[in-house]
């Protein structure tokens, strides 16, 4: 029986490769996902419009190439930034002084950190996706703009919005969406959140999806520690209609995973995820290191601390200093593959049939 995801977008399978903002989600493993039958995605939270058309006119390449139809079925997704106020000049010093040490383990000074933020603007961003046709479009971190919404339903194209918890999924079904995207504790990166002051449910996945199941009547997208064909059937089995994967996918060939983050996910098995907000100031799971060790609850707002560890998480990256970077990764990244996106996706239906 096909899922109503893969009927809408015409999928062979009920698989969506987590839009991971930030680098990971190249043309090339898009039109990958695509061309092996599930639904690839473009992370575009922090992507300007001109990187937009680019990365959307490539990919268009890569399918035309591997003579995809010109209307393959790909997903756009954003994040739906808060309006926070500028912190004071007193907290900013404060962020700047917690992140001194770690300055100079990479050799920078604390002049080359800057908290100002230029956000791209949501509505452009949707705009100039809309250009390439997403068959879908999807948001985290809360709910856009209702003008938004009716400019992507105008546009003929579905929409998927990110829920922690029961209380968010009603509203999102409220708010227009075509899926539920229920994002359990056990995922990588930003939770999300639609406001992180609030308390967090902190439900796993599997518990996440069942109680959404019973209170909203749109399908729901199970997202979060979901890597392998076992974890998809227990989703299934929880009522999710698809699975969402991100970690799974951050060691396949076309991923944009830097080197030295591949080599963490391979090789630092040890090491657990936590959740912290040092990074960007949201909530967000990722592999401890020392920075998370060291600067976890001595944030920003977001998007503000994201800007202002900008520079030191750049320079970690160039020295190959793990410690210092933002590793975003799920709970069960240890279980992640080597392969080819298309020979993933093959295994993870193998697996599904064999339970």
């Amino acid at each position: 029986m096909k899922s109503n995801l893969q009927t809408a977008l015409g999928l062979k399978c009920g698989i969506v490769q987590a839009p991971m903002a930030g680098g990971p989600t190249t043309p090339e493993l898009v039109a990958a996902v695509t061309a092996a039958g599930a639904l690839g995605s473009f992370g575009l939270a922090y992507s300007g419009v001109d990187l937009i058309h680019a990365q959307c006119r490539e990919f268009r390449e890569l399918c035309a190439s591997q003579r995809l139809k010109p209307d393959c079925g790909w997903n756009a997704n954003f994040f739906v930034f808060p309006q926070v106020p500028e912190p004071a000049h007193a907290e900013v010093a404060n962020a700047v002084k917690s992140l001194q040490p770690l300055l100079v383990r990479v050799d920078i000074d604390a002049g080359t950190l800057t908290h100002d933020t230029r956000l791209p603007v949501l509505r452009d961003q949707v705009a100039a996706s809309l250009e390439y046709q997403p068959s879908l479009v999807s948001f985290h971190l809360g709910i856009p703009d209702s003008r938004i919404v009716d400019n992507i339903r105008d546009a003929g194209v579905r929409i998927a919005m990110s829920a922690t918890s029961v209380n968010e999924a009603i509203a999102v079904q409220a708010a227009g969406a075509d899926f539920i995207v229920a994002q359990g504790y056990e995922a990588g990166g930003h939770r999300g959140l639609f406001d992180p002051a609030d308390a967090d449910d902190m439900l796993g996945t599997l518990d996440l999806v069942t109680a959404i199941a019973k209170r909203c009547t749109i399908p729901v997208i199970a997202a979060g520690g979901i890597m392998n064909g076992s974890d998809i059937n227990a989703a299934v089995n929880c009522g999710a209609d698809a699975v969402q994967m991100g970690s799974a996918f951050l060691t396949v060939d076309e991923c944009g995973s830097s080197a030295v983050y591949r080599s963490v996910l391979e090789s630092m098995g040890d090491r657990d995820t936590q959740i912290t907000t040092g990074f960007s100031g949201r909530p967000a799971r990722g592999i401890r290191n020392l920075f998370i060790d060291s600067v976890d609850n001595m944030a920003l707002p977001f998007p503000w601390q994201n800007s202002l560890t900008g520079a030191l998480r750049k320079a970690a990256g160039a020295k190959n200093d793990f410690e210092l970077m933002s590793l975003w990764a799920g709970t069960d990244y240890k279980k992640a593959r080597n392969c080819t996106a298309a020979e993933l996706i093959e295994i993870l239906q193998h697996e599904m049939r064999q339970e």
